[in-house]
This record gives C-alpha cells, structure tokens and sequence, in this order.
C-alpha cells in the first residue's frame, strides 16, 4: 500500500528533477552566459545616492532650492503641506531649483518635503 504523503511528494519531486534537467540543458546551451566584459578593461561604477525628507531652502523670490540635482528628474516626489505635487503641473526643476506654479504666500506657515535620487 502506497502512504498518502508519498502520493503528494511524487509530482513536487519530478516537476525538481525536470527543472534541475531544463536548467543543466540552459546552461549547456548558453542562456544563461555573462555577456563579455568591455575590451578596453575600464568599468563604470555608478553609485546611486537618495535623499529622503529633505525640506528644500525657501529662496527670496518664492522658488525652492534642493542640496543636489534629482536624477532622473521624474524621481523627485515633492510633498506641500503633506500633499503630493505633480511635476510640470504644480512645480516646474531646473537644476536644483524648482519654482511653484501657486507660490507661497508670505508669512504662511507651509511645509515642503522632497524625496528623491541624485
């Protein structure tokens, strides 16, 4: 008499078996290679830095200042007062300014926070 968990381990131990085969036979075949390195023997590193909660420097002119450039610009998420603002609809970045399309008011209490890669 055959136990019932051999019963339900028989199909999980073939489909293992049939992947190990279809993964020796990838590697035999070449899918899985590195592609070559680059002739020259130079490699670029490129380091990815984040700013989180940075609260942007209010300038005179009512536009803000961020402490780096956001790249890619589309990965900046800039709150108002807890409120998410949509780039090139409620601020506009060049470099590391950005003015606000509504500007602040004067003596208003607003609150800015930006996240993002540089």
């Amino acid at each position: 008499m055959v136990e019932p968990t051999e019963i339900t381990t028989r199909p999980i131990r073939w489909l293992l078996i049939l992947l190990g085969l279809l993964f020796v036979i990838g590697l035999g075949r070449g899918a899985f290679r590195q592609s070559p390195a680059p002739e020259s023997g130079s490699y670029t590193v490129i380091a990815v830095r984040f700013a989180d909660m940075e609260t942007p420097t209010l300038t005179s002119s009512g536009a803000l200042t961020l402490k780096n450039k956001p790249n890619p610009p589309q990965s900046l998420q800039f709150y108002r007062n807890g409120l998410l603002m949509t780039g090139g609809v409620d601020y506009t970045i060049s470099n590391t300014t950005m003015t606000l399309t509504v500007p602040t008011v004067a003596g208003e209490n607003e609150k800015f926070v930006a996240w993002y890669r540089y």
